[in-house]
């Protein structure tokens, strides 16, 4: 089993393979791989002397699995359709970094008394520490939970953190997924934080001086990520599902620029003014 899921957001921005390279990994590549139900994106990676480099990208269609059946017992035949997507690359390298929509984690905002990195980390190696807020579950035992501090507000005494929580028998399905297929997992992210990281490596820290809002909308997941270098958040949207179904269809709208559409876009817009 991998060690944790990845750290959320890599500190001052560093691409995820920085990441990767110092807790998970010895060697200078690695095979990104964006895994939803339908398709399969993957990429070589490399980075060295602080050069992020992607070679081989692929985008393959998958069959997944039908709405009936179980994820946590179909490992072995979603492995042959990742073998099948990841041998298309022709590449050598065998670990892969795994990134996810959020359906099957928790994001938490939260804020917790100031300490220092020693001090947190032995704090939450113990396990409890992060049951004691309102926020989250009363026991999160079952659960993997990486964390990162966004900011630090020294006159109130309090430290942002941005937590996250996936169960263990998700991880370790997702293991075995591609472990089944001949690779070496050393890292789970979810879409947001590899979407704000992804950015970090081409705006640098300083393209984080005012807020970046990303707007996520697709089948499975409808949300904003916000991030600066003063703080993080991530919020689903409640979109109503008559304004989803219209949504769904705004490609093959001639114009959105009527009263009918208008309606459409302020009740959007009013949830993410909001946030």
């Amino acid at each position: 089993m991998i060690d944790k899921i990845g750290p959320p957001i890599a500190k001052a921005f560093a691409p995820i393979i920085k990441l990767i390279g110092k807790n998970h990994s010895k060697k200078e590549k690695v095979i990104g791989v964006v895994f939803r139900d339908k398709f399969i994106q993957a990429a070589e990676i490399s980075y060295k002397k602080g050069v992020c480099k992607v070679d081989n990208f692929s985008n393959q269609q998958i069959a997944g699995i039908g709405d009936d059946q179980d994820f946590l017992s179909a490992t072995t035949y979603l492995s042959d359709q990742v073998k099948n997507a990841l041998d298309s690359i022709k590449t050598k390298t065998k670990d892969v970094a795994i990134s996810l929509d959020t359906s099957k984690a928790q994001i938490y905002n939260l804020q917790i008394p100031i300490m220092d990195d020693e001090s947190l980390r032995d704090a939450t190696s113990l396990g409890g520490f992060w049951d004691q807020f309102d926020e989250t579950p009363e026991s999160l035992d079952e659960f993997e939970t990486s964390y990162t501090v966004v900011s630090v507000n020294e006159e109130l005494g309090v430290m942002d953190v941005v937590l996250v929580t996936l169960e263990k028998k998700f991880v370790e399905a997702y293991s075995n997924i591609f472990r089944l297929a001949g690779y070496n997992p050393v890292v789970i992210d979810l879409a947001p934080f590899s979407n704000m990281n992804a950015q970090g490596i081409v705006l640098g820290k300083e393209g984080f001086e005012t807020p970046n809002v990303l707007f996520n909308y697709t089948k499975d997941e409808k949300s904003v990520t916000i991030c600066s270098n003063k703080g993080f958040q991530y919020s689903e949207l409640n979109i109503i599902e008559a304004d989803q179904v219209l949504l769904d269809t705004v490609e093959e709208v001639e114009s959105v620029e009527t009263e009918f559409w208008d309606e459409i876009f302020e009740r959007l817009g009013s949830q993410i003014n909001n946030i």
